[in-house]
């Protein structure tokens, strides 16, 4: 699914200008088993195929390898344009191997940064790859990354994934939504405004206790306890610098036990779930704050600092931005209330948290970009 939303509007671009363009899905991985109460004819349709017809695109599904060959064989493209996935007998890697036997041209898309997919999946998958003619990548660093795993840095362009072109324009308009948000809230401009994402509803404290199958370790309400309370204490103390504080959820939570903790620890503190502030929010804070929550991944992207809070972390830290520097993690419990006693009585304290992370700097365009990338290959 993440390729084709990285694909879609690239190929929709090409078939405008011209290109004929054929899209197909494995059906086969719909399998039976996973759908008892349905016949084989009313089998669910792949995600992919929504995304592929919400393009306007010829979408195809076909029954796995042999129905994927021939349907190469018959089509005889200029092109084969794949993926990357998980499961062995996912399309991407079908339709590789099948376009390299018919000596027909491939190119393949990453969608976010392969460092993880080639930790995981390095002997599977190298070989297999390293054969294409073109990767479209989704910034400098993950081509430089994929060269230092012995693929030829000829074959690359730093083309950023078109389904966040929107997204990475939003950086550009930072002072607007910045302005906007602080007068919506009345937030003062000079107060250092650091935002809690949460990760859990926790409407159900089942799902924050051990045994639950996503426990790693630590509880967010006792996370959202040690923000409020730290919040709370700066401003009882009137430390000498202003930090307001407000907590993000999605807007699929209902958000009534977070709302009780504020009322209860932090009146002053701000909560949102609406559907239309999420991003400008974050370009409205100075650091964003959460646990295993893709918002601070996206905090960064916009180039506003993201902490990973995970303190007593049981399991392996499964947020790859921590490791190669783009999020800041805190594994320790205290650290986060330290953070914003920091941001209240260090008047450096933001300027040296913002250089601790690696900037993230995506291409814009990226549909433009993949288009060009893929006609210059094409025009060899």
């Amino acid at each position: 699914m993440g390729s084709a939303q990285a694909m879609a509007p690239a190929l929709h671009v090409l078939q405008q200008q011209g290109s004929e363009v054929v899209a197909f899905v494995n059906g086969a991985t719909l399998r039976p088993q996973d759908h008892p109460d349905v016949s084989q004819e009313e089998l669910p349709e792949a995600p992919a195929s929504q995304i592929f017809r919400a393009a306007g695109l010829d979408t195809r599904t076909i029954q796995g390898d042999s129905d994927l060959r021939s349907m190469i064989a018959s089509e005889k493209p200029d092109l084969v344009l794949v993926g990357i996935s998980a499961p062995d007998y996912g399309s991407e890697k079908m339709a590789l191997k099948a376009a390299i036997e018919l000596g027909i041209p491939v190119a393949f898309i990453v969608e976010t940064w392969p460092h993880r997919w080639l930790e995981v999946y390095e002997q599977r998958d190298i070989p297999l790859y390293r054969q294409a003619g073109l990767g479209l990548l989704w910034d400098q660093f993950s081509c430089d990354h994929m060269k230092s795993q012995g693929f030829d840095s000829t074959l690359f362009v730093a083309t950023g994934n078109p389904s966040q072109d929107a997204f990475a324009a939003l950086k550009n308009d930072r002072a607007k939504h910045r302005a906007a948000m602080r007068d919506r809230f009345r937030i003062p401009e000079d107060a250092v405004l650091i935002q809690y994402s949460t990760a859990l509803s926790l409407d159900d404290p089942e799902e924050d206790k051990p045994g639950h199958r996503e426990w790693s370790g630590f509880s967010e309400a006792d996370s959202v306890r040690e923000y409020l309370t730290a919040m709370r204490d700066v401003a009882s103390e009137n430390a000498p610098y202003k930090v307001r504080g407000v907590i993000r959820q999605k807007p699929s939570f209902s958000g009534v036990r977070v709302q009780e903790m504020i009322r209860e620890i932090c009146p002053a503190v701000i909560y949102d779930n609406s559907r239309e502030t999420g991003n400008a929010l974050l370009l409205a804070s100075d650091i964003v704050v959460g646990s295993m929550t893709l918002m601070i991944q996206n905090a960064a992207m916009l180039g506003v600092p993201g902490a990973f809070y995970l303190p007593d972390l049981c399991t392996p830290d499964p947020m790859i931005s921590n490791r190669l520097g783009f999020t800041i993690p805190m594994y320790a419990r205290g650290d986060l209330g330290q953070l914003i006693r920091d941001a209240a009585y260090r008047p450096d304290h933001l300027k040296e948290f913002t250089r601790k992370v690696r900037p993230i700097d995506l291409p814009l365009d990226a549909t433009g970009n993949v288009v060009t990338a893929i006609r210059n290959f094409l025009d060899r």
